[in-house]
């Protein structure tokens, strides 16, 4: 799970119709993963 003490960020990349893409900024030796992220997005 994506923790605050990791200093992650989700940042805004683009919007095209009604999709929206979504970049993680995080340092190089934090795992993350896109099912981590779903996950805490739900």
């Amino acid at each position: 799970m994506i923790d605050a003490c990791y200093d992650s960020q989700l940042c805004f990349v683009e919007s095209r119709n009604s999709r929206v893409r979504l970049g993680i900024e995080a340092p190089a030796c934090t795992g993350v993963h896109r099912k981590e992220v779903w996950d805490a997005l739900q």
